[in-house]
């Protein structure tokens, strides 16, 4: 039972950590794109 939780553990934190990657490298773009005017 132990190795199940730890492995629940695993793959949430590692979920976790692809979304907030995705999340900022959205906002870092969003953002450059603002500062910077495209014309």
């Amino acid at each position: 039972m132990d190795n199940f939780v730890h492995k629940l553990f695993t793959s949430l934190l590692i979920y976790y950590h692809a979304f907030y990657s995705m999340m900022f490298v959205f906002v870092f773009h969003a953002v450059k794109n603002k500062s910077i005017p495209n014309n």
